[in-house]
């Protein structure tokens, strides 16, 4: 069962993490190379069919997992790209329903017994 992991590290250490995913991508792209490697071995051979069938089931299990590993990095550094390079938003106010919101704080506080507005 495949489960996403989430966890946070500083913008700059970004492309160092990513790293770590494209050479875990890279061994398994190899690893599905020894596959092919094998059963090019196994058809010289002739007739060791169950051997290249599986060699067959392990190099594709070993690209899916490249695969997996490099849609991983694509999201990180697509995110990256976007928190690093995007412009910062401004936060737009709307002044006037601050201002009702306020007034209507206002009138939801009771008054406290013994005080007035009034002046004497």
């Amino acid at each position: 069962m495949r489960v996403k992991l989430q966890y946070s590290v500083e913008l700059d250490e970004v492309p160092k993490e990513t790293r770590r995913l494209f050479s875990r991508a890279n061994g398994e792209i190899r690893d599905a190379g020894d596959h092919m490697d094998d059963i090019f071995a196994f058809i010289e051979s002739g007739t060791d069919y169950e051997n290249i069938l599986d060699s067959i089931d392990q190099a594709r299990k070993n690209l899916a997992e490249a695969d997996f590993r490099l849609g991983d990095a694509e999201a990180i550094l697509q995110g990256y790209m976007q928190a690093k390079y995007a412009p910062p938003q401004e936060q737009q106010h709307d002044f006037g329903q601050l201002q009702e919101q306020l007034e209507a704080l206002k009138g939801a506080i009771p008054s406290v017994a013994g005080e007035s507005d009034e002046q004497p």
